[in-house]
């Protein structure tokens, strides 16, 4: 018969940071983070947001990316030189101090930061704490473009890491988040219009092929772990006090906040609707916030194809593309996929520390079913990095 360890044990169990880390990477999902700020016409008026905003649509918010990450690592020194973990390759060393707090002249030399104490020789062996600036973007330098039909193209490599499961294969997209640029067969340049996930939209169509993108960045699906059910006691009365559906938590060098927006990237639900045509000009909008993908699209007396009649652009907008398309105020019946989609109330202050590293964030969050599409958050553009 197998016993756990008693109090008394002489065994102990380390529960520092990358043992979180590991279960996170583990057990977590991968979701599509979008941060919150203000708007412009908020802190304008130190009010309410202006109803007319464009940026906007009169939420008050705007949403963006974590565009990096600060992060101070213990790290055992040889010889003067301390070494970054693979996953850390390509960041910039700002700052070192031995473990007396004492600040370290450093210089980086690629994975390796050198160490010098001012008033002595390092020691092999002993450790420092080296703080490293990361990217929270990827870089693709050059992309062939796969067409999708009527101006839209798919940057193929923009997905997420490959999961560690073995015979899982599934790889979500990722968010395209600027490309530097894109030139057609003849080495012309073509505007890009918009992104949605890793997709891109060019104006007239791109028609002159083949096509190649340079410096594309995209910011890969995150590992948060999100729990609604079976909560810890005192998770659970966290959740039940901001009136929260969920409890997220994630790696310390997240800063989640109140107001971000998390969409989980697995699990989508189907759902029916009927929609009333909108006028020209405009997109017609699904009553879910983040939509993987449609279904089916059919009017009073037609079917309707998607890449050909239609596509999905942002998050939930049906974009009409071509001349077959309803009459404005006609009901569409539309079904589609859609994936859980919560907004933060609240972040939870961590305060512990295990094996002197930070412990993982929380952060209470309550479910989208249904987002107007005012809210800003269903734009998906090229924003400045």
């Amino acid at each position: 018969m197998a016993f756990g360890l008693g109090r008394n044990s002489p065994v102990v169990l380390s529960l520092g940071r990358d043992n979180y880390e590991a279960m996170l990477e583990r057990h977590a999902q991968n979701v599509r983070w979008r941060t919150a700020h203000k708007c412009a016409c908020a802190l304008e008026t130190n009010r309410s947001a202006d109803p007319r905003c464009k940026k906007c649509g009169g939420s008050g918010e705007t949403y963006g990316y974590q565009k990096e990450t600060v992060q101070t690592l213990r790290l055992a020194v040889f010889q003067g030189l301390a070494e970054l973990p693979p996953e850390h390759e390509g960041g910039e060393i700002t700052g070192a101090f031995d473990t007396g707090g004492d600040a370290l002249k450093v210089s980086q030399m690629g994975r390796y930061a050198k160490l010098e104490h001012p008033a002595r020789e390092m020691r092999s062996g002993e450790s420092a704490d080296v703080t490293v600036r990361l990217q929270t973007a990827s870089i693709i330098e050059e992309a062939a473009l796969q067409p999708l039909g009527n101006g839209f193209y798919r940057v193929p490599e923009a997905l997420a890491n490959k999961s560690p499961i073995e015979g899982v294969l599934l790889r979500e997209p990722a968010d395209l988040v600027g490309i530097d640029s894109v030139t057609d067969g003849g080495g012309q340049e073509v505007e890009v219009l918009e992104f949605r996930l890793d997709t891109v939209r060019l104006k007239d169509g791109g028609a002159r092929q083949p096509l190649t993108a340079r410096g594309v960045r995209f910011v890969k699906p995150h590992k948060f772990l999100i729990l609604s059910q079976n909560l810890e006691k005192q998770d659970a009365a966290i959740v039940n006090a901001h009136g929260g559906d969920a409890l997220a938590s994630f790696p310390y060098k997240y800063k989640v906040a109140e107001g971000d927006i998390i969409t989980v990237l697995a699990g989508a639900n189907v759902r029916k609707a009927v929609i009333k045509r909108r006028g020209e000009g405009f997109d017609d909008v699904l009553p879910d916030f983040f939509v993987g993908g449609i279904l089916l699209v059919s009017g009073r007396e037609k079917e309707y194809a998607e890449g050909r009649d239609y596509a999905l652009a942002g998050t939930n907008r049906l974009r009409w593309l071509g001349e077959s398309r309803p009459a404005e105020g006609e009901n569409l019946s539309v079904a589609y996929e859609y994936l859980p989609t919560y907004r933060v109330l609240k972040s939870v202050p961590q305060l512990r520390s295990s094996e002197n590293q930070r412990m993982p964030r929380k952060a209470v969050l309550k479910l989208f079913s249904a987002v107007q599409e005012s809210r800003g958050a269903n734009r998906q553009k090229g924003e400045a990095w």
